[in-house]
């Protein structure tokens, strides 16, 4: 029982750990795109 909830607590820290990293790649990308909009 216990053990089966720690996997599913690491399952979701794992895809959270992802979501986050992802979604910092996103942020950096739109930054980026609007930097190079707002300087050409």
């Amino acid at each position: 029982m216990a053990v089966s909830h720690v996997l599913r607590l690491t399952q979701q820290s794992t895809i959270l750990n992802c979501l986050w990293v992802v979604s910092k790649h996103l942020f950096l990308v739109i930054m980026a795109f609007q930097l190079a909009s707002t300087s050409c």
